[in-house]
């Protein structure tokens, strides 16, 4: 399957290992996509795609709603999972 094939829009995220910058797919195939954006060091090797080393988007975005409202989507509704440090 490939993005175009989803019925509704879709972006994935991954995050560049070298530079911690997001990488956000929407085109291509799904399966590249998500093999990128569940690559987490130590447990699943990173994916070189178009000369970035991709990782978990997770890793510099666990809740990326940035990626949904530049794309002019006006109601996000997320939730975030992971417990904020107290100190």
């Amino acid at each position: 399957m490939t993005f175009a094939d989803t019925p509704i829009p879709l972006k994935i995220v991954a995050s560049d290992l070298n530079t911690l910058e997001e990488v956000v797919f929407e085109d291509g195939k799904l399966i590249d996509a998500i093999r990128a954006s569940i690559s987490i060091p130590g447990v699943f090797r990173p994916v070189i795609n178009d000369g970035h080393t991709l990782i978990d988007g997770g890793i510099t975005d666990p809740v990326p709603v940035q990626v949904l409202a530049h794309a002019g989507v006006s109601k996000i509704i997320a939730v975030n999972t992971i417990p904020m440090s107290t100190r």
